[in-house]
């Protein structure tokens, strides 16, 4: 069942004044992102837009390990200020472990795509339509998990095809930015260089062609099969 909780104006500045004395581990836009009891407490800006979303899953509501839904969402005068999710410390897909040569355990990724496409095919048949997913997902080494739930769009169909697009773009995304970044290093003046972008680009493709692969085979081996569905309250 989601856990809403609702704040009056003293307990929104309370929380946001201790989270802002805790690690800040994330900032965007839209939210900085803090380390708080070992979660991540996502703080919304104040001047950032209105924050009504129409797809509000906890992490019971929908138990799929592939997607860090919020544990608790924390709402004030009728608008989600913040909420909290589990905390993943280390990301393989961060340009700046890519660029320090840490490379991609391409077999384990793979692996972990196996689980995170049969996640994603559960939330396009819960009818969730993964926004943004290019830019909010990580890998740990063992498993590949979206963020950022909250702005997932609740929708009238099937998406899965859409969700699996938006896979492929994050992937192409990764690398492209990691090759801009390699680009504006100073790894353009070595040898290796174009073997790195070379490389980075024909690992990119083979994971695009896997993930064809895998979704397809997912969509025909769960296709008659029953889906876990949300949590109705």
């Amino acid at each position: 069942m989601s856990v809403i909780l609702d704040f009056n104006e003293n307990e929104k500045q309370n929380l946001v004044k201790l989270c802002m004395h805790n690690k800040k581990i994330g900032m965007g836009a839209e939210a900085s992102c803090y380390l708080l009891n070992g979660n991540v407490y996502k703080i919304y800006n104040q001047c950032s837009k209105n924050h009504n979303f129409n797809n509000m899953i906890c992490e019971d509501d929908l138990e799929l390990n592939s997607f860090l839904f919020p544990k608790e969402i924390y709402t004030c005068n009728n608008q989600i200020f913040a909420y909290t999710s589990k905390y993943i410390e280390k990301n393989y897909l961060d340009i700046d472990n890519l660029l320090e040569g840490n490379a991609l355990d391409i077999n384990k990724f793979k692996k972990a795509l196996k689980t995170f496409i049969k996640d994603l095919y559960i939330l396009s048949n819960n009818n969730i339509y993964a926004y943004e997913l290019p830019l909010n997902f990580l890998f740990d080494g063992k498993n590949i998990y979206g963020i950022d739930t909250l702005s997932y769009v609740k929708v009238d169909y099937n998406p899965y095809s859409q969700n699996i697009s938006l896979l492929k773009d994050g992937i192409i995304y990764i690398f492209e930015l990691y090759e801009k970044a390699l680009i504006d290093s100073d790894a353009e003046e070595f040898d290796y260089y174009d073997k790195l972008t070379s490389k980075s680009s024909s690992i990119s493709e083979r994971l695009i062609n896997y993930i064809d692969k895998i979704s397809k085979e997912t969509e025909k081996s769960y296709k008659d099969k029953e889906i876990q569905k949300i949590k109705k309250h």
